[in-house]
């Protein structure tokens, strides 16, 4: 124990810079036996302690890491500088593990909880490793490589996913000069097209290993005009979407999330390191802007050559008293990151009239994030918004009904109103939405208009009073929570010629509705969830449905002889 402090301490008021020899054969070795020293105190003196154990867990992870480090370092006599300033910061007196390895009896702070003790300090040490594995040789490859267990081990996160805590990352000199970055760059300048480049950059806006939902970043794509259907119509923009999320998969750049039961992918992640490098390239193009530790701001403006404004908790509300007609012009996009009571009392909605996305509402899934806005008279002003394509109120309280003034919005394509429960009433003039092409709404809502004549996508079931010659063109109906025996008179083939896709979720529908013997679903997929009322036979399923391609099945105990596998799906290539 005295000698591997002594080497420590003979370091810790010297002036000079540090060598990769010195930090190779004299600090890691010396760090190394303190750490093994922690961990006996532990054991020694706190055996029968659960928060030691997981101490010492968290100790023996470093440990392995600083082996690492010392290992790549063998040959290596770059980076010195940097290398230096990390491991100085460690050897000031009140970083050291020193003071917490004396004795019970001379510890001046024995009377605090061991996490209290040690929880800063190998915090500190964490946040250095984590920079200090910046300096290796490609760490993106390693982090990327999952065939490689051992490598894939190198990139430890640390108690707690330290990595994510590291908010100014980013901003540092270290990320900067680190080959982690430079690998990144490489990667970014690879992608197919600009397309893809700006998707990946919208990500930044999104906290570390957060679980993003592929739908709603689509409709702010298709909405800000990022992602749109080629003229020659050979693809949709669902498969444009999946080309691009299977490029950015392939490359590393997000991490796909699977379901059992999903044959296809929904969701995915973004690794705290790729966020950081997508935040550094998304300020160096102007696409967003960030503060010092990370989080996108309001801020847009020429100068910050941003015109993207993101509500962020903590941060400042929108205000547009400042900004200049010109500014206002451009601005594209207003997205609610995570900002629960959203103040609109300063803002002019009368001068964003080139906005295309105004996502206010939440975009993940967690019911529990509240969000609710002082003053929902700013609806109202949304009229002045002529050229808003996509608008996201998902999931926000105290709306009771849309006003009127929201079907001026004559280039809206896309309306998100899913969880907004005490939502009851739409406009009545909501058919004068032409290019309106997805409504997301819940099931409470009633329809005192008309569906539009071009929507080909209607979710979470318009179960209410709305004309049958409506649903005609519609191309995917999604209903939740249908809370009647008898499936509603529009749910037929002959009132939904062009139905592709049908999701019934939750509720008591005890069958799909009545088929005559002259018409059959054009359905080609088909999922039923949740349905404990539903009686059907596979026999009759095919003889109603002879186009299916798909069907998923799970928890509906009074179906009968449906030949799907063990993740409840029948495919027909299968068959």
């Amino acid at each position: 124990m005295e000698k591997s402090s002594s080497s420590l301490k003979s370091y810790s008021n010297s002036e000079k810079i540090l060598t990769i020899e010195d930090v190779r054969e004299t600090l890691i070795p010396s760090l190394l036996d303190r750490l093994s020293e922690a961990k006996h105190y532990l054991s020694e003196t706190h055996a029968d302690n659960n928060e030691a154990g997981k101490i010492s867990t968290e100790i023996e992870k470093l440990r392995k890491d600083l082996i690492f480090i010392k290992q790549v370092f063998t040959g290596l006599d770059t980076f010195e500088k940097i290398t230096s300033d990390l491991f100085k910061v460690l050897l000031l007196p009140e970083h050291s593990l020193d003071q917490l390895l004396e004795p019970p009896v001379t510890q001046t702070r024995y009377h605090e909880s061991l996490e209290k003790q040690f929880k800063p300090k190998l915090g500190l040490l964490s946040e250095v490793i984590i920079k200090l594995k910046l300096l290796l040789p490609s760490p993106l490859k390693l982090l990327l490589d999952r065939s490689n267990p051992f490598l894939l081990s190198s990139i430890h996160l640390g108690a707690g996913n330290r990595l994510n805590q590291l908010l100014g990352l980013h901003a540092s000199e270290v990320f900067s000069n680190s080959q982690a970055f430079k690998e990144f760059q490489n990667v970014y300048n690879s992608l197919g097209t600009v397309t893809t480049k700006l998707c990946l950059l919208c990500l930044a806006v999104f906290p570390a290993n957060e679980i993003l939902k592929k739908r709603r970043l689509v409709h702010w794509w298709v909405g800000e005009g990022i992602l749109y259907p080629p003229v020659d119509g050979e693809k949709t923009v669902e498969e444009i979407a999946d080309g691009i999320f299977e490029e950015l998969t392939t490359k590393g750049c997000i991490e796909p999330i699977r379901k059992k039961r999903r044959s296809d992918l929904h969701s995915f992640k973004l690794h705290p390191l790729i966020r950081s490098a997508v935040i550094r390239m998304s300020k160096e193009v102007g696409f967003l802007h960030f503060d010092d530790k990370g989080r996108p701001t309001t801020e847009f403006s020429r100068s910050y050559g941003s015109y993207r404004a993101c509500l962020v908790s903590g941060r400042p509300h929108l205000e547009l008293v400042t900004k200049t007609d010109m500014e206002l012009e451009k601005l594209q996009t207003i997205f609610n990151v995570n900002k629960s009571y959203p103040n609109f009392s300063k803002v002019e909605w009368s001068r964003l009239k080139n906005v295309k996305v105004l996502y206010l509402g939440r975009w993940h899934s967690r019911a529990k994030h509240h969000i609710e806005v002082v003053d929902i008279d700013f609806l109202k002003g949304l009229m002045f918004m002529k050229r808003l394509r996509f608008l996201s109120l998902r999931g926000i309280s105290g709306i009771m009904e849309l006003p009127d003034s929201l079907c001026k919005l004559v280039c809206m394509e896309i309306l998100d109103l899913g969880a907004c429960h005490n939502l009851e009433v739409l406009p009545e003039k909501i058919s004068s939405l032409k290019k309106l092409t997805h409504l997301d709404m819940h099931v409470r809502v009633l329809l005192a208009g008309s569906i539009p004549a071009r929507s080909p996508t209607l979710r979470r079931g318009a179960t209410m009073a709305t004309r049958p010659e409506h649903f005609k063109v519609l191309e995917k109906i999604d209903l939740q929570c249908y809370p009647h025996m008898k499936a509603p008179s529009w749910l037929a083939p002959g009132k939904l010629e062009n139905l592709k896709k049908l999701y019934v979720r939750g509720g008591q529908l005890q069958s799909l509705g009545q088929v005559q013997e002259s018409e059959k679903w054009t359905v080609d997929m088909l999922r039923l969830k949740f349905l404990s009322e539903l009686k059907l036979d596979w026999n009759e399923l095919q003889a109603a449905f002879p186009k299916l391609n798909y069907v998923e099945k799970f928890r509906c105990p009074k179906t009968t002889f449906f030949p799907c596998n063990e993740n409840g799906v029948w495919l027909k290539t299968e068959n």
